[in-house]
């Protein structure tokens, strides 16, 4: 299968991506992750199936091809993982892997009978063994491994979606942000209080955005009420939870028109702080529809952990995952957006770039057009040159919500051919 990328009409564009790969993994599939999954050095993909009710996991040859499948079962009759993140949770220098699953899923699932667990699965010599099953209230959206009280071993944070109630008028209680504090020994526990939000928090990103040496959080949150046709009454934000040293706060909401989709965290101007950016889905015309007007990516620059919104970047359609990576290697941070354009009142797949020309512009810069419908995406130098390359987990749009029909997904891989200088082999 052969891809072009299509260059923008500018001459500021720089950035030169080719296809590289592509392979099948699960039916329903979700989050993607990348990390170093076998010890080897290079960088190797996972992701979640969730009606195959596992994991698929990519291992990386050493040159950016991904050539050895596996397919990781979840242990002991747990269905449906959601979300997972990879880092090493028991200090032994071997990434890990944290997933959360719903054993009901659907729309049972969200009317208050989830029953949901975080379940950490362990990197030994021989592979890796499912140890700890941890309940958790609600229906997890996001996970993300960082140490956020400093004592040197990797805790997890977790987005919540909440539980959504009829008796309630379809609002949605205790959404916000919940920790799993590690305790060393592969011991966890909820000792930090979750901080509950106004609406659903759809994902997250944990960083010391105010430069005080505490992780602090940005999540994005997709609101918690609905009207008798369901459609959202407002509500939706991005929540920055600063961290106080010993327990999460909110500190800051900023109101946003149209729900939000996915966020990435970079700085932007280069001042030193950490900037944020978000993709919206745009106009909603149902609880479960949109309709491909105003979606955008909207850009927060931080002054010293307080947050304005500056550049709103206008996307032909839905806009669904955004990276943020200095994609062409000039110093400024570039931008990647996986979207349903909108072609003769058609949706289109693609993969679109947007390149930082300075000031707080973007310009675009060429884009892809995809088979199928790009869910979540990941990054990292895959290949070894020195720069970064993506990955993007795709599904059937038409079959993604009942188990029967959904069929097996796929991702794409895609290679960066910025000049950097470096080699296959001169960084290892």
């Amino acid at each position: 299968m052969g891809f072009i990328m299509i260059g923008a009409n500018t001459p500021m564009a720089e950035i030169n991506f080719e296809f590289g790969q592509i392979f099948g993994v699960g039916k329903r599939c979700e989050t993607i992750e990348c990390g170093d999954l076998d010890g080897d050095g290079d960088l190797d993909l996972s992701v979640v199936n969730i009606f195959s009710h596992s994991l698929t996991l990519a291992y990386n040859n050493g040159e950016g091809i991904f050539d050895t499948i596996v397919e990781l079962p979840l242990a002991n009759g747990k269905l449906h993982p959601v979300a997972h993140a990879i880092g090493d949770l028991d200090g032994d220098g071997r990434n890990d892997l944290v997933v959360a699953h719903l054993q009901i899923f659907g729309v049972a699932a969200i009317i208050s009978f989830a029953d949901a667990e975080i379940i950490f699965i362990y990197s030994t010599p021989n592979g890796f063994v499912q140890q700890t099953e941890l309940p958790i209230w609600g229906i997890p959206s996001y996970l993300e491994i960082n140490d956020v009280n400093s004592d040197g071993l990797n805790d997890v944070l977790i987005g919540n979606l909440g539980l959504t109630s009829f008796s309630t008028g379809f609002q949605t209680t205790d959404p916000g942000l919940y920790f799993f504090i590690n305790k060393g020994n592969r011991v966890f526990d909820d000792s930090w209080d979750f901080v509950r939000s106004s609406g659903s928090i759809a994902q997250i990103a944990g960083l010391d955005f105010d430069n005080d040496g505490n992780i602090d959080v940005v999540g994005i949150n997709q609101g918690s009420e609905y009207d008798a046709i369901f459609q959202t009454l407002g509500k939706q934000d991005v929540t920055f939870f600063k961290n106080n040293g010993n327990r999460f706060d909110i500190l800051s909401l900023t109101p946003l028109t149209y729900k939000p989709s996915s966020i990435d965290v970079a700085d932007f101007n280069n001042d030193g702080y950490d900037d944020f950016a978000i993709t919206t889905y745009g106009s909603e015309t149902s609880l479960i529809g949109f309709s491909g007007q105003n979606a955008s990516v909207e850009i927060f620059m931080n002054d010293r952990g307080l947050f304005r919104q500056t550049t709103s970047i206008p996307v032909p359609g839905i806009a669904y995952r955004v990276i943020a990576e200095d994609f062409d290697m000039d110093g400024d941070v570039d931008l990647a957006v996986t979207m349903q354009e909108i072609e003769n009142q058609m949706l289109k797949p693609s993969l679109r770039f947007y390149e930082n020309i300075g000031n707080e512009e973007f310009v675009e810069a060429g884009s892809f057009v995809l088979q199928e419908y790009p869910n979540y995406a990941t990054k990292g130098d895959f290949d070894g040159d020195g720069d970064v390359d993506l990955a993007i987990v795709c599904i059937i749009e038409e079959q993604i919500a009942n188990a029967s029909s959904a069929l097996n997904g796929v991702v794409y891989t895609f290679f960066n051919n910025a000049v950097t200088g470096v080699n296959n082999w001169s960084i290892f």
